[in-house]
């Protein structure tokens, strides 16, 4: 992106938060007046094509069964009836190459394309093969003989009767020739499929070698996929997508997604090196390790880091890291432990609870100030880690929001109340009010009416969701159901919502924290200078989720990962909050912003120059110019202050995440 898309981030961002999910839906809206546009344009061209193979194969089915018809045909359509004439042939398999790729791929089309292509044009030989036929049967049966030549034209062997045989054709006549070829079409697309599955994983392994960039997955099932599936949709022409999996089921759910499966024993030191050897540790621009098991998560990192040192692709956007760990306190604990432990890494954890979690708080957000929990299990700490979080941007920015009050519900102890109190302080979740008072209060109580409240229900809560719905359909409850995948779009009994382990993101929000950034960070930008919404089709000012280019996209994350990296510059570390004992809270001079500023620079210049933008006198993104593409003492001293402005906008940002420079 430009020079000004880096500074004063911090401005307007608060009102981007308040209308954060309208403008996220707002951003898809041009995309999908694009995808409409080629799907209408696809439409047009496809089904006249395959309107032209059906009539060109129902005429020439016609002329086999009755030859004679063939005198009648008037001017060029003659040429259906001549056994010597080539362009009816040619504008068959036109045709069907047309209606190919134009309706071959279609979203939710669960039959491949190949199968389909396979059934038309065997189906095709074998109408016009019989038909072909049907007059030379001559003293033999006049079923079975069209139906035995036919069965031979799939053969290889072609049967000649012509001129032999009574009321036969003297000559092979044009639409036999055309059952010849898409008979053999017939074969040579059913012997390529099965090679292909033969040699499926082997194909599959050469593909992901052989892609410039591959984001590589573990861990696929239900509960994986909706994120999966995002991160397909999301990436780049030049990226493929690989799951590593051995089991068949996992194996048939990916390449139902229509990604690369490679079998590769990640547990396996040997293997994961393998796999990573040559070209694919320079191509790897993401890992995501998905496994329902965490232990199991951080060790296939383990050995994906050794077999890769360093970045894996030599950038000023570094390859992403996700580890998914479920217990959302600990997940949150992993994260500002190691998000800048890696260098060269853009790490990650993520959570089936943290995620739904977000959807629920998707519900929540602007409509409780009151949340009456029965428990602290996941789900609950979950909904209240993601609230605390979403509510503390809004704070650290000078937005308006109402106090949020925790309070216990039912007969739950002192202990959980004391327990859920110290989680609370110990990430700093200082905005949420635990209420000590409520253990032994009734449900009814705590809930009064149900406005501005909202009430968390987990599977050992000892309450049912069902019966409290039913006797108060005015309350907002929440209930987690582990057969649930994600959250139901609508209440089912009253105000009665149903919660379960997912990580299908919520809608404007990404998969992980860096997109989560990006996403704020272009929004922000957007608002200050673009006039608050994105232009329809401009790479740069574009929608996130339609318009915007993966350039522009890693421009606004670029900036986060340049200032974890630099840190050491200024003689500091990063220290999540409770760890900030251990030094003393880095209170930056203007030097230090001088020398983070620089390198922020030095980094911008060579994250365009790796796209191919070169200095230009003006700026133009058509041609890639760029004024600013020069060394820090050519600069005006406007980009200087931007490119400070830049700086102190993402130390605001990563301190409201949780993460402080300190003094080494």
């Amino acid at each position: 992106m430009g020079r000004v898309d880096r500074g004063s981030r911090t401005a307007c961002l608060g009102e981007n938060l308040s209308r954060f999910a309208t403008l996220s839906h707002m951003n898809r809206t041009p995309a999908h007046r694009r995808r409409r546009t080629l799907l209408a344009v696809r439409h047009i061209l496809g089904w006249p094509a395959l309107a032209v193979f059906v009539a060109l194969v129902a005429v020439w089915t016609v002329l086999g069964f009755a030859p004679h018809r063939a005198e009648g045909l008037p001017g060029v359509l003659a040429d259906l009836g001549e056994p010597d004439a080539w362009w009816p042939i040619a504008a068959l398999f036109a045709a069907a190459a047309v209606g190919i790729l134009c309706l071959g791929r279609h979203d939710g089309l669960r039959i491949p394309t190949s199968t389909i292509v396979l059934g038309v044009f065997g189906v095709s030989a074998a109408i016009l093969g019989i038909a072909g036929y049907w007059p030379c049967s001559g003293d033999e049966s006049p079923g079975w003989t069209p139906l035995r030549r036919t069965f031979d034209l799939f053969g290889g062997t072609l049967d000649l009767p012509f001129g032999k045989v009574d009321g036969c054709p003297a000559e092979l006549p044009l639409g036999l020739q055309v059952a010849r070829l898409l008979a053999l079409a017939t074969i040579v697309i059913l012997a390529g499929g099965v090679i292909a599955v033969i040699f499926r994983s082997t194909v599959s392994r050469v593909r992901a070698r052989l892609a410039r960039e591959i984001v590589v997955v573990t861990g696929l099932s239900p509960e994986t996929v909706g994120m999966v599936r995002h991160i397909r949709d999301s990436a780049t022409d030049r990226r493929r997508l690989v799951v590593l999996e051995t089991g068949d089921d996992v194996a048939a759910l990916a390449r139902s997604l229509g990604v690369l499966v490679v079998p590769v024993d990640t547990s396996d030191p040997t293997a994961v090196r393998r796999f990573l050897s040559g070209r694919s540790a320079r191509a790897v621009a993401g890992l995501y390790f998905l496994s329902d098991d965490s232990a199991a998560n951080l060790r296939t990192m383990s050995l994906f880091l050794a077999a890769l040192p360093e970045s894996s692709r030599p950038s000023e956007v570094p390859a992403r890291i996700v580890v998914r760990i479920d217990n959302p306190w600990i997940a949150e604990n992993w994260r500002r432990t190691h998000l800048a432990a890696h260098p060269g890494w853009l790490v990650e954890a993520t959570s089936t609870y943290e995620v739904a979690a977000r959807h629920v708080v998707a519900r929540l957000r602007a409509t409780a100030t009151t949340i009456v929990v029965t428990g602290s299990s996941p789900f609950e700490l979950g909904v209240l880690q993601e609230l605390s979080f979403d509510r503390r941007v809004a704070t650290a920015l000078g937005v308006e929001i109402a106090p949020l009050t925790v309070v216990l519900g039912g007969t739950q102890s002192d202990e959980v109340a004391l327990h859920l109190r110290r989680q609370l302080q110990r990430l700093e979740i200082e905005e949420i009010t635990v209420d000590l008072s409520a253990p032994g209060r009734s449900l009814i109580e705590l809930m009064g009416s149900g406005d501005h409240r909202a009430l968390l229900l987990s599977p050992d809560a000892g309450a049912d969701a069902t019966f409290l719905a039913t006797v108060h359909p005015e309350w907002a409850i929440f209930a987690w159901d582990p057969s649930v995948r994600g959250i139901t779009t609508t209440p089912l009994i009253g105000e009665l919502t149903l919660v379960g382990p997912t990580l299908e993101p919520v809608s404007g929000q990404g998969t992980d924290v860096w997109e989560w950034f990006g996403r704020i960070a272009h929004a922000q930008y957007l608002d200050t200078w673009n006039g608050g919404g994105p232009t329809p089709g401009d790479p740069n000012r574009g929608s996130w989720d339609g318009d915007l280019s993966a350039f522009a996209r890693e421009s606004n994350i670029r900036s986060f990962a340049a200032l974890l990296r630099n840190a050491s510059l200024v003689r500091a570390r990063w220290a999540n909050q409770w760890d900030v004992d251990r030094g003393t809270i880095a209170e930056l001079t203007d030097v230090d912003l001088d020398t983070l500023a620089r390198a922020e620079h030095l980094s911008w210049v060579r994250h365009h120059e790796e796209n191919g933008w070169k200095f230009g006198a003006v700026r133009d993104d058509r041609r890639l110019r760029h004024p600013d593409l020069v060394e820090w003492n050519a600069l005006t001293d406007d980009a200087r202050a931007k490119d400070v402005d830049s700086v102190r906008a993402t130390l605001a940002l990563l301190d409201i995440l949780g993460f402080r420079l300190v003094r080494e």
